[in-house]
Parts: C-alpha cells; structure tokens; sequence
C-alpha cells in the first residue's frame, strides 16, 4: 500500500474516532497519549546513582553462621563456605572478588534460582550482596584512575588520529577459537562471502584462529554457567617442555575431579577450591568467543587504519557491494581544516566548529533501545587510536572476572571509556554503578536484564538516549539509518524460524526490513539454511556463489538506475515489535500502561508513530491470511 494512502486512511480514522463514529478505539491509540509523544524519558530510569565516595575501602558485615546455610546443611559445609567468606572479606581487585563471591552465590545461595526458605537467610545474603558489590565498585573507581593515568586520552584526539581511514588500509576480520574452525561445513560458506565482500571493497581480510595467550579448558556446566580452567601458554625450552606438560596434565585431573565433586554437592571442597583462583572461574558464555580480543588487537599492532570485526554467522547484503561499510561509518571528506589558509574570524569559527563536528570517531557499535540487550558484539569496528587500544585494554582485563562473558564485558568497557570522555569535557562521568548487575545475584541468577536497564539508563544520563547519543569517541550506529548487527531472533522471537515471520522476505505483499547486515545468532543448527533462503528469496543468489556473481547483483542495482547514495539500509524493528504488542494486547482486552509502552519501544526518539502501525498491521495481516 502506498505511503500516502495510508496517511489517509490514519486520518480518516482519526476523524471518526473524533466524531463518536466508531464504537472502539484503534489499538495503536496509546500512540497518541502525550506521554508517548514526548517519549516516556521520566519512566525509564533504572539504577541508582549512589556511590561510596569515601577513600576507605567498604567492608563485608558479619553475620550469623546458623544463618548462612541452609537448615539441613551438614556442618562440613561451613567450613567450605567460609573459605569464600574469608577471601571475599580480604580480596583487593575487582577479579579476586568476583571469584569468592560468584562460586558463593552458585554453590551455597539459594538453590536453583529460588526464594530463600527464611526471611533471616535472605537478609543475610542480600547484606552479603551489597557489602561485596560496593567494595567491587570502589576497586573498579581506583583501577580506573590508574588506567586513566597511564593512557593519555583526548577527546578530540592526536593530530595522526585525525586522518580518515580508507578501505585499503583496513581489515575485515573474524575470530574463531581455533584456525580448523573456518572450515567446519556450517561455517565455510559465510566465511567466504565476507571473504569475497572483502575482496570487492579492496579490504584485507584476516580469519584469526589463534594461538592465544589465555587457554580455556572445559570443567563442566551449571545452568548457564561454563566452568573452565584457564592458564596462560608460555614457551617453554625444550628441558623444561615435558615437565610442565606433566604439571598441567596432573593439575587438570585434580581440578576436573574438584568441579565434579562440587557439582555433586560435596560442598566441604570448596575449601579447595578458594586457593584455585589462579586456574578456575566460571563464565556466563562461553570462553572461547572472547578471542575477538586479542584479533582486534593484532591486527591493529600491524598498523591498519581500521579493523571492522565481524561474528562469522553474519549476512552482508550482496547489493551493497558498491558502497561499503568504512565509507558508511566514517566520513570520507573533511573540508576547511583550521589553519589551512587565512581567514576572517567568523569564518575560521565556524571551520573549527566544522572541524569538531567531522572529527572522526574511535569505535563503533551498534545502537540500541531499552530492554532489547544493551550491547551486541557480533558487530565492532576500531580506528587505530588510543582510545581504541584503551577499550580493548578495558575489555581485556574483564576476561579474568569470575561470570563474565564477551558481551557484557564489552558493554561495561563502553560504559567506562563514554564515561572517561565525559570526565575529560568536565560532565558527568561513569561511577561503575551498573557492575553490580554483572555478577550472579544471590539465588545464583545472572541479572542481565537488569544490567541492560541500568545500561541504558546511565548512557542516556552521559550522552543521550537511542537515536540521539553524543559521543565523539563512542558512535552509536542507529539501525533506523543503516542497520549494521540486526539480529531478528532478538525482536521477533516467536518466528518459528520462517524469514517472513522475521520480516526479511515479503510474502502476500508483507512488509520487509532491510538491513545492511543480518546477524543469525540465537537460530544454531538453523543459520545455515536461513542465510541461504534469505539470499536466495530476497536476491535471488546463492550463499555458495562465486565473488563474480556476488559482485553481479550489485552491478544490476546500479544499472537499474538507484542512487548514488545508498539506502535505506535499515531496520524498523522498533516500530514493528510496538505495533505487534499494541494490537495482541487490544486482541486480549487488556488494558495499557505507560510502562508496556516503555518496554515495548514505542516511546523512544522519535514515538512510534499511527501510520507506522497501519503499516505494520498490513503487514502481519498479510502473513496471517498468506
């Protein structure tokens, strides 16, 4: 249906709304509440900002040991527990204490994630929770300042950090745990197309498979936990290679026989295990996608200009081919330099001010609502500057925390190094008030959701909320101009793995998103099939073809006449994922609130608006009846 029409029909809706004419009203009338239109901000806040601003370190209460346990605990427990205890009371950096408090909330709180048995038992672990998060932020500050001290940071950045990276000085890079990864049947074939995206643009490619200095070893799994052994590789010389390999093989024998034990509730052991910092933690993902890490990093020690990282279950659009990412993210012209030739003052103001407002930015990142997950790694890309090599720093040092995992480490890096800006321009800066969020709660949940809510809350304090962040370090890429990490498993989860379900293809006229990059985590065994669909019903190529036929699509767009500058590559699955909430709850007979309209995306900048949802009910009508 074309635009105008239904502008039209919203209209006429809208008016016999107005007259008394139609009995009920619209589903997407909430649309209209002022709230809405002036986008809900005084709703969203989630965190707190309360912080210890004293130089003393905060210290872990004592309790009651008959309270600590549970009633039936038998009293070799206690011994375990207590272990812990003592180390939490007594750790000094942020990763020691993350270790006792983790492996205290998995093993001994309240089991399997639910509510403790007495109201005694809780207040105890929820004191216990609070006392260790506090001094775990006061840590994180002081290594902050440190890291701030040793890393001169700009925020307008060096005279050599200034120049515009071209594609030729830049890399497309992926990152596998092992180099036989790439080849694996279910991998090969994204592989080669970045590959040939890569050859198209004139760019490096590079797939890193190792080796690398951490190495994780499998221990075993609870819940979403990943116990693993970690060491770091060393070269040994050829007299001392059989000896450390014994040690290690020993060891691990040892450690995997401890986490079993533990597992199995033998929970005395625990004594042994708080001496075993060095070599076991607990990760809430798995390990091994934290290689990302030090990928970025190599490649920017051979001096590209920019390394644009990629996870390798991602699609490129084929028909983008002629323009190009680093051209998309960074601007490509910078005129009236200051300095460069004599001018009246007004005009040489108004260079400068040009010249700030062109500065090219260090990282870029994917833009995000509230309540859809704060930050998504599948998707990064670095200038070779300082700050860069700061947020790797930042991000790197996060990899030895006990339930970490790549994505929420690199969210709080982000947070940290916005925050650092911040400071630098005299505004306010980040107090490490989300870390809290990072750690297991004390019934053993991971508090993600929570995490992303106290996120979003505290970027949109420093910088902005979405769509309107202001970072001169940190770019939000805003999916509604160019979508560069769509993941459609995130926002229409119920889609049965059927592309129209996700609105990538149109079937029965519905309508369809069009992002530059689809990113198929979250579908497992079912990517491979869904990235050849979508390539095959969408642009009628297959993912296995050559780079000459890859290149072909995109040189019948332009011959079919589109424009020289390329769009929309974007998503709109804000405005859909408001609509289709909007409509089943009015399907429901239930009633709205603010906050649905706040979780459900509708208020961010700019509200959705009625016609998009006119739009958007076409669409999933299409689909029900196709």
């Amino acid at each position: 249906m074309p635009r105008y029409l239904r502008d039209i029909i919203v209209l006429a809706i809208c008016l016999l709304d107005v007259c008394g004419i139609t009995a009920a009203e619209p589903f997407w009338s909430p649309l209209l509440w002022p709230e809405v239109r002036a986008g809900c901000r005084s709703s969203a806040a989630a965190h707190s900002e309360q912080t210890n601003s004293s130089d003393e370190l905060p210290h872990v209460r004592p309790f009651r040991s008959h309270e600590f346990l549970h009633g039936e605990s038998p009293k070799s427990w206690l011994r375990g527990a207590y272990a812990l205890v003592k180390k939490l009371r007594n750790c000094t950096t942020v990763r020691s204490c993350a270790f006792s408090w983790s492996f205290l909330a998995l093993i001994f709180g309240a089991r399997k994630g639910g509510p403790f048995e007495s109201e005694g038992r809780r207040a105890v672990w929820e004191n216990l929770w609070t006392d260790a998060t506090q001094r775990m932020i006061h840590l994180r500050q002081a290594e902050l300042l440190r890291a701030k001290a040793t890393r001169l940071l700009s925020p307008f950045g060096g005279p050599q950090e200034r120049k515009v990276p071209d594609e030729g000085s830049s890399v497309l890079l992926l990152s596998a745990h092992s180099a036989g990864y790439f080849q694996e049947p279910f991998v090969a074939p994204f592989v080669r197309q970045l590959e040939c995206y890569a050859f198209a643009r004139g760019m490096q490619f590079a797939a890193d498979g190792g080796p690398w200095p951490l190495r994780h070893v499998p221990l075993g799994r609870t819940g979403h936990y990943f116990w693993v052994g970690h060491w770091h590789s060393t070269k040994i010389g050829a007299d001392g290679a059989v000896e450390q390999e014994k040690w290690e093989e020993d060891h691990l024998k040892y450690v995997v026989t401890l986490v079993e034990d533990l597992q199995q509730y033998q929970l005395s052991r625990a004594v042994e295990l708080a001496s075993l910092e060095n070599f076991v933690t607990i990760y809430f993902d798995d390990p091994g996608k934290q290689t990302k890490i030090w990928s970025i990093e190599r490649q920017l020690d051979k001096h590209v200009m920019m390394v644009l990282y990629l996870d390798v279950d991602v699609t490129i659009r084929p028909d983008s081919l002629q323009w190009g990412l680093i051209p998309f993210l960074v601007p490509q012209s910078h005129s009236h330099r200051p300095g460069e030739s004599w001018l009246h003052l007004r005009d040489m103001i108004l260079a400068c001010w040009r010249f700030v407002k062109e500065l090219c930015q260090d990282v870029f990142v994917r833009d995000s609502w509230p309540v859809i997950e704060c930050l998504n790694s599948g998707f990064l890309a670095l200038r070779n500057t300082r700050a860069s090599r700061l947020l790797l720093e930042l991000w790197r040092q996060k990899t030895r925390w006990a339930a970490s995992w790549d994505q929420s480490a690199l969210a709080e890096s982000i947070l940290e190094l916005v925050g650092m800006e911040m400071q630098l321009l005299g505004k306010r800066g980040y107090n490490s008030e989300c870390l809290r969020f990072l750690l297991p709660l004390p019934n053993g949940v991971f508090p993600y959701g929570m995490y992303c809510d106290c996120w979003q809350s505290v970027l949109s304090d420093m910088i902005g909320p979405h769509r309107k962040r202001r970072s001169r370090i940190v770019t939000f890429v805003d999916p509604e101009r160019i979508d560069v990490n769509f993941v459609p498993n995130d926002f229409f989860y119920a889609h049965g793995f059927d592309l129209a379900e996700m609105h990538l293809v149109s079937r029965a006229n519905a309508s369809t998103m069009n992002p530059l990059i689809v990113h198929w985590a979250g579908t497992g065994k079912h990517r491979l099939w869904l990235a050849r669909e979508y390539l095959q019903e969408r642009f009628n190529v297959s993912l296995d073809a050559s780079c000459k036929e890859l290149s072909a699509v995109a040189g019948a767009v332009a011959l079919a006449g589109v424009a020289s500058t390329a769009g929309p590559f974007n998503s709109d699955a804000r405005a859909a994922r408001c609509c289709r909430r909007l409509k089943k709850v009015q399907e429901k007979g239930k009633q709205v609130t603010l906050e649905d309209m706040v979780f459900w995306g509708c208020c961010d900048w700019r509200p959705v608006r009625p016609q998009e949802c006119v739009q958007w009910v076409d669409a999933m009508d299409s689909l029900d009846t196709g």
